[in-house]
């Protein structure tokens, strides 16, 4: 069975993103069609304070999405 389609999951963080850019460029190379990203852990949120905190980063994956031209497919929080 082929590999038609790659959704790529990253986190906000820079190392992440970094093996996400390497990935769509891989599947480019191989004529796999990038479905888009989804960026995992984008913000953390602690029930009993109501709190958001950002500790990996912001926006990372929708920044390489953008920039590589495929779909944000969406954000994930944790």
């Amino acid at each position: 069975m082929a590999v038609t389609g790659a959704v790529v999951v990253t986190t906000p963080s820079l190392v992440a993103v970094a093996d996400v850019r390497k990935a769509i460029e891989m599947f480019r190379q191989v004529n796999v069609e990038v479905l888009g990203v989804v960026e995992n852990m984008s913000t953390f949120c602690v029930r009993i304070a109501g709190r958001r905190w950002i500790f990996l980063g912001t926006a990372e994956g929708t920044k390489t999405a953008v920039a590589y031209g495929v779909p944000v497919l969406g954000e994930i929080e944790n």
